[in-house]
């Protein structure tokens, strides 16, 4: 059974699956959205450990070239295969900053639950 972290509309939760698909249907689900396909899902924990870690202290101008976005203020595709910094994403608002370690993408999350994921540039 793995974590998995979920967004929908500024909302975070935290759901227990075994793969990312049922994860995002069980949050749906407690989330109420109206279509499973509008959840990101990221994972939080593998088989019991974590597939991310955090990094504490990190430069705001390190770029990303995000595939995953989701922000309440502006619409996640326009973040999309385009190089954004750390600066510009949170825009003044503290963040945070984790690795994946399988892929090495970065994930930058603020605490209104808007994220950016990708690798650096």
């Amino acid at each position: 059974m793995n974590s998995y972290i979920a967004f929908y509309k500024g909302t975070q939760i935290e759901v227990q699956s075994n793969t990312s698909f049922e994860a995002q249907q069980e949050a749906a689900r407690q989330l109420k959205a109206k279509k499973h396909y509008n959840v990101m899902v990221v994972p939080a924990e593998k088989d019991g450990g974590s597939s991310t870690k955090s990094i504490a202290f990190f430069s705001d101008a390190i770029t990303i070239i995000p595939h995953s976005a989701s922000s309440p203020w502006f619409p996640a595709f326009q973040w999309l295969d385009h190089e954004v910094s750390i600066r510009e994403f949170a825009n003044g608002e503290p963040c945070t900053l984790e690795q994946e370690e399988e892929t090495g993408d970065y994930i930058v999350r603020l605490a209104d639950g808007s994220f950016m994921q990708g690798p650096e540039c």
